[in-house]
């Protein structure tokens, strides 16, 4: 299984860019643990790939990428957001988080469409972020 990780990796740097980096650790988690993270107790939670920071990225224990090229482009974006952090990408204020999610949804959607699959609503929801900057 880790090969398969280490080409969607090759994916993310490919279409990102970015210059070669140390592959993350994948961890699996229950979907609990992105809504109680990442979605901060929101219980219509959509999250299901996640990076935080660090050399971790996460993803729910539910997605089989085997032969789901949508699931793989959900690691793929997830590694976009690692190379981005990687890279010292600025990341503080909210339009600047807006603007990663649009790039890591570009580079998904192009995953998507150079493996055959059309990429309608991918990344749709970026288009409905907001947030305040404190």
């Amino acid at each position: 299984m880790g090969e398969v990780y280490a080409v969607l990796f090759s994916w993310a740097l490919t279409l990102s860019g970015y210059p070669l980096a140390p592959q993350p650790e994948i961890v699996f988690k229950p979907h609990q643990y992105f809504v109680d993270t990442a979605c901060k107790g929101s219980k219509n939670c959509m999250v299901i790939g996640w990076f935080s920071g660090g050399d971790v990225v996460y993803i729910d224990d539910n997605i089989d990428i085997n032969g789901n090229q949508i699931a793989a482009s959900i690691v793929v974006h997830e590694y976009a957001h690692y190379l981005q952090y990687r890279n010292g990408e600025p990341h503080g204020t909210c339009k600047e988080k807006i603007e990663l999610e649009r790039k890591a949804y570009g580079i998904q959607k192009e995953y998507l469409l150079k493996n055959g699959v059309l990429a309608n609503g991918i990344g749709l929801s970026v288009n409905s972020m907001n947030c305040v900057d404190k």
